[in-house]
């Protein structure tokens, strides 16, 4: 969009006061004089104006909204893959989008309203700074691979949701390449790279394979194989997982190896009387 089709499109969106933020925000932009402080709110600002116009531009407001090639993306394998732009009305996203566990690496039973309160609110309040990666299936619903935790924030808070979808059919081997290359620029929960250390190495790879293939070192494999111990019900207690350290993992193993030891394997469930049981172990 040229500078006046993104100020109308803003006119449209904006109150008063938010549309003459964004207007010499844009105008500074535009002649380089952008100051540094204020580059994340012109960016909050801009990414509004996008979606904004996707809407206006779509051609139906119940079907999502896609645009040509984001970017690319190129496997070891040699498989190119190709990324679309999609803005998925916030009335479809739980029915046109869907997450396998096996392929996003996420318990998704974690991912609860409290859990996700303050992601919901950021989503609900300014935007959703970084978009989801699926792939389509052949139904036409979208597989996230990457960003289960903004879909189920776009969920709750009633918003719309950002994807890069790619037609690409990928297999599952690929699909974890895939997600290997996503999550390099940022940490990854424990207890989730964990589960994908199990999942590997009930594939057959070793210890040495398993962390060449995630790109992390041996001596992290470990520590996320005893992270994964943890039971997903203790996870379940607190607010946010993956602040958890290998200490508190460490913790919350052994109180389940104290409970399997008195109470029997069928303890370490949702009943009633779990946290009963963990505090007789404490």
């Amino acid at each position: 969009m040229d500078t006046q089709n993104k100020l109308t499109v803003a006119k449209d969106l904006f109150n008063e006061s938010d549309f003459l933020e964004y207007e010499k925000l844009l105008a500074d932009s535009d002649a380089g004089k952008l100051k540094a402080t204020k580059r994340t709110r012109f960016s909050e600002l801009s990414f509004q104006v996008k979606k904004h116009a996707d809407k206006l531009n779509s051609s139906t407001a119940n079907a999502s909204i896609q645009s040509g090639p984001a970017n690319r993306t190129s496997l070891d394998d040699g498989t190119v893959i190709e990324w679309f732009s999609e803005l998925i009305p916030a009335d479809s996203v739980q029915d046109s989008t869907f997450v396998l566990e096996s392929n996003n690496g996420r318990s998704q039973s974690l991912l609860t309203e409290f859990s996700l309160s303050l992601m919901t609110h950021t989503i609900r309040k300014n935007c959703q700074f970084y978009p989801a990666y699926g792939v389509r299936h052949k139904d036409g619903r979208i597989e996230i691979i990457d960003g289960s935790r903004r879909r189920m924030s776009c969920v709750f808070g009633g918003t719309d949701f950002s994807v890069y979808v790619t037609n690409t059919s990928l297999t599952p081997e690929q699909i974890k390449s895939l997600r290997v290359i996503l999550q390099s620029a940022r940490e990854a929960a424990l207890y989730d790279v964990g589960m994908d250390c199990i999942a590997l190495k009930n594939q057959g790879l070793n210890g040495k394979d398993i962390a060449k293939f995630l790109n992390i070192s041996e001596s992290k494999v470990s520590r996320a194989k005893l992270a994964a111990q943890a039971p997903l019900v203790f996870l379940k207690l607190f607010d946010d997982y993956s602040v958890l350290s290998l200490a508190d993992y460490k913790q919350l193993v052994d109180i389940k190896n104290v409970l399997v030891e008195s109470k029997g394997e069928n303890v370490i469930n949702e009943d009633s009387d779990f946290l009963g049981h963990v505090g007789q172990a404490l």
